[in-house]
């Protein structure tokens, strides 16, 4: 099947005639239909509004807050596109199906689909009010072993790009999360993966060609990008514990790992910001913020051209050396701060944690790209009440608000995911998105309460969403209908249209109004410059 495009074929035409037949009253018209089936709806009617619950003190600040503030949220390719549209083996696949077994390789290659329909989860994303999107590239997608490029990955994410943008939201873009192609290993070996990131004369040529190849053919729709993602996990629990993809054991080859990770992410920087000046975008790295030392071992080098004494003293000839070159080029490879915090940081540690961060390594703008709460072993219902995500955002932010107001330089905060992803380790039976995944019903999207939630934040609202009418089980033969409102947008539409025989002809009278009315498209034009030049 063709990946999904922007024009709407004549179902979804009738679909949105059938909508507007109902006055807007979409929830009660879906409800009429027999009831015959089990699903979990969330039900909203005109009084909503009237009914939200009174803004304390706190929430008022923290909303005040939020409006001056950029908010977004992210996704990684690897974790949700799936491996349709010609995307090379991964070490990563070769990892699951060696280390994990075939269902776990399954879910990697399923993933969430966003690869077919993106067009509708970043209708979910616009519709929420983020000003930015965070996503990565798969090298595996884009480029050959032999250096050449994958046409069809780079079209894949020129149509991605043309969406976001028409929706006024910035992408921000990593160009590495994890998911190397398996050619990078000696002998395509990727269940042993002797070499890849272990072998700096083959890994950084290969990863500088790969960004140039980014760079001339998305730089002028993205203007803010990074290398690498938390490249101390990879090192750490790929190189060194073996947990995660390419699965070795080795505290030297953790450091050589990291070590090259470094010096790639300096040589691309500098080929950016030389060969692509014209551009006039903005570069650095996403880093691990969860402990200071362990920060320190990749953002000292980037901020003083060398590791930490400490590290140097207690790991002697283990830790690999600078040359002057590298050293004088990690320290103008970074634009701004990005840091991971996981979920592992309570508010107040964040809040010390960003503090630190510039006290110890300067004023640069300090952007935290991905923040989650992971969910186990739950229930649909228990995941759409997600009131324990929702309290994890509210602490996050206020930790953000008090490092501001003590002259931290924060500048934005990003929730990943948007979506229930699969997950590095436990797959598709851990979610940490603002909507879930129903893997059992064709992938259906269901927004969760945290998603209405932090979307009033995104969105500048000044009062809470009303959370108390929220889901409840429903009978109706409608079980792949799922309605939620956000502001003056409408997430989600109706994926079938059996059910409403009785309405049909109303259907075919409103499409034929529809169609009798113009069109309007708003477009100012620097963002019809922009999107022109993915074209």
């Amino acid at each position: 099947m063709k990946r999904r495009k922007r024009a709407r074929d004549d179902v979804s035409s009738m679909t949105l005639a059938f909508a507007v037949a109902c006055g807007g009253a979409i929830v009660a018209c879906a409800a009429a239909t027999p009831a015959t089936a089990s699903s979990t709806t969330r039900v909203f009617t005109p009084t909503d509004a009237l009914d939200r619950p009174a803004v304390d003190d706190a929430d008022a600040v923290r909303r005040a807050f939020a409006r001056d503030f950029t908010l977004g949220v992210g996704t990684s390719a690897y974790q949700v596109e799936g491996a349709e549209g010609g995307r090379a083996p991964s070490v990563w696949d070769a990892f699951a199906r060696a280390k994990v077994g075939s269902a776990r390789a399954s879910e990697y290659a399923r993933g969430i689909d966003f690869y077919r329909r993106y067009v509708d989860d970043i209708d979910m994303v616009a519709s929420s009010g983020a000003k930015e999107f965070k996503m990565s590239l798969s090298w595996a997608r884009l480029m050959r072993e032999d250096g050449s490029v994958n046409e069809e990955g780079f079209e894949y994410y020129k149509d991605v790009m043309r969406e976001v943008l028409a929706r006024d939201v910035t992408p921000r873009v990593a160009l590495f999360h994890w998911d190397a192609p398996t050619w990078l290993c000696k002998g395509n070996d990727a269940v042993t993966c002797d070499g890849a990131w272990l072998d700096k004369d083959v890994i950084v040529g290969h990863f500088e060609r790969y960004a140039d190849a980014v760079f001339s053919r998305l730089g002028d729709a993205v203007k803010i990008w990074t290398t690498i993602e938390d490249p101390l996990t990879l090192a750490s629990l790929g190189y060194g514990a073996g947990v995660h993809a390419p699965g070795r054991r080795s505290v030297k080859e953790k450091m050589l790992a990291a070590h090259n990770m470094l010096i790639a992410h300096a040589r691309v920087a500098k080929l950016y910001k030389e060969k692509y000046k014209r551009q006039r975008g903005q570069i650095s790295i996403d880093l691990k913020a969860g402990d200071a030392e362990a920060l320190a071992w990749f953002a000292r080098p980037l901020v003083y051209g060398d590791y930490p004494d400490r590290m140097r003293a207690e790991l002697g000839d283990v830790l690999p050396s600078f040359s002057e070159d590298e050293k004088a080029a990690l320290t103008q490879s970074m634009d701004f701060f990005a840091l991971n915090i996981g979920s592992k940081l309570k508010p107040f540690q964040l809040r010390e944690a960003l503090k630190s961060v510039q006290a110890r390594y300067g004023d640069k703008e300090i952007f935290v790209t991905d923040d989650g709460v992971l969910d186990q072993g739950q229930a649909m219902d228990a995941c759409l009440n997600d009131q324990a995500r929702i309290e994890h955002i509210d602490g996050s932010l206020d930790a953000l608000r008090e490092a501001k107001e003590k002259g931290v330089n924060v500048a934005g905060y990003f929730y990943r995911a948007m979506f229930d992803d699969v997950d590095w380790v436990e797959g598709i039976a851990a979610r940490r998105g603002l909507v879930y995944i129903d893997h059992k019903d064709d992938l259906r999207r269901y927004p969760k309460l945290s998603l209405e939630h932090y979307a009033s934040y995104m969105r500048g609202e000044m009062v809470k969403p009303n959370l108390g009418a929220a889901i409840r089980r429903q009978s109706s033969a409608t079980a792949d209908a799922f309605f939620v409102s956000l502001g003056d947008k409408r997430s989600g539409e109706t994926l079938a249209l059996r059910g409403f025989i009785t309405a049909i002809s109303a259907v075919f009278v409103t499409a034929v109004l529809l169609r009798s009315a113009p069109v309007v498209i708003h477009d100012d034009d620097a963002q019809r410059e922009r999107q022109s030049l993915i074209i």
